[in-house]
């Protein structure tokens, strides 16, 4: 019997993959914010960036950073602000469209300013500056603006609109 060989290099590249894929860890932790009645829910796991708004130290203040541990009842931020998941009022979650929107946007129109500035001064062009250019690179740079606040949706946490778990999942082997 004859084996391919494009058959022999397939196990080692089944066996590569399940390694990259196995978890190094025997625990993963999730802190799960989902919306009760529904399916909508966000996970983050620990290098996720997130941004909360808590109780922390007897004061309200809103924490951003990467998520660098998290526990049964704790999640620790930029290793060294500890929180209790009792004490978180609002994540701020991250939409995916409105940061590029933003950042595109600001760049694209202040680009297109400066580089027909420079053509109008190479070409000796009067008026140096034209109304056009500056409609078109004002406009991209307000829907940039404009983009500005949605960056962020509210997850408020009152267990009414959302509320917040923390999952643990042990890989127990028999």
């Amino acid at each position: 019997m004859k084996i391919h060989p494009l058959r022999l290099c397939f196990l080692p590249l089944v066996i590569f993959t399940m390694v990259l894929l196995t978890p190094a860890s025997g625990q993963t932790s999730y802190l799960v914010v989902e919306k009760p009645g529904t399916v909508k829910n966000h996970k983050y796991v620990q290098g996720n960036e997130i941004a909360v708004k808590a109780n922390y130290r007897g004061m309200e203040s809103i924490l951003r950073g990467r998520i660098t541990a998290l526990s049964d009842s704790t999640i620790t931020i930029n290793g060294r602000q500890v929180i209790h998941i009792e004490d978180i009022t609002t994540i701020f979650h991250t939409r995916n469209l409105f940061p590029l929107l933003t950042d595109v946007g600001w760049k694209a129109g202040s680009g297109f300013f400066l580089l027909d500035v420079i053509n109008g001064l190479l070409t000796k062009r009067k008026p140096v500056i034209q109304k056009g250019a500056v409609i078109i690179s004002g406009s991209l740079i307000a829907v940039s603006l404009a983009a500005f606040p949605f960056i962020y949706k509210k997850l408020i946490i009152d267990g009414r609109h959302w509320r917040i778990k923390m999952l643990i999942n042990s890989n127990i082997e028999y």
